[in-house]
């Protein structure tokens, strides 16, 4: 197997930062997804697919783990990682339900001014991450069992890999 490019995504749904080389951990890239928008009652994540504009959202991942957020028109805006055991809120990825960090109300007026609605900004620590069941583990490390996707499209960024081992907010 041969890469063309590589691409890191810290905040889902958001635009991707082009890498030369990135270390592997135990959740895939290092930073990759590990930062999500939720909905601030619900807990529900907010993808592209919802909110088109996220695609103008840059988040660049900073060796601390943190973020730098920039968006036309908006500036830019340093996010601290925050600490994996304080702020928790109660978030939701499809049927699974998980308590994460909350980046804070700075992200949030500035992420929510950007998208058009209230959200907050949380943040997946590794001991708080999702698990994958060992079905799907079994269908990620089998390729080619599995039937392509029946689309005219290449796969959004959250579709486009899968890591045999506990995922941070990847979707599937």
């Amino acid at each position: 197997m041969q890469l063309s490019a590589l691409y890191r995504y810290p905040l889902k749904s958001a635009r991707g930062e082009s890498l030369a080389s990135s270390p592997l951990e135990a959740l895939g890239l290092r930073g990759d997804r590990r930062w999500m928008l939720v909905e601030p009652e619900s807990g529900r994540f907010l993808t592209q697919r919802l909110l088109p504009q996220m695609s103008q959202l840059t988040a660049l991942y900073n060796a601390d783990g943190g973020l730098s957020l920039s968006a036309p028109g908006f500036g830019s805006l340093e996010v601290a990682l925050p600490h994996p055991d304080e702020g928790l809120r109660g978030v939701t990825i499809w049927r699974d339900s998980l308590r994460v960090p909350d980046a804070g109300d700075a992200a949030a007026e500035w992420l929510s001014a950007f998208i058009g609605r209230p959200c907050r900004l949380v943040q997946a620590p590794e001991s708080r991450t999702r698990q994958v069941s060992d079905e799907r583990k079994r269908e990620i490390a089998q390729p080619s069992q599995r039937q392509p996707p029946a689309r005219s499209t290449p796969p959004t960024p959250s579709r486009a890999t899968g890591w045999p081992f506990p995922t941070a907010f990847r979707c599937c």
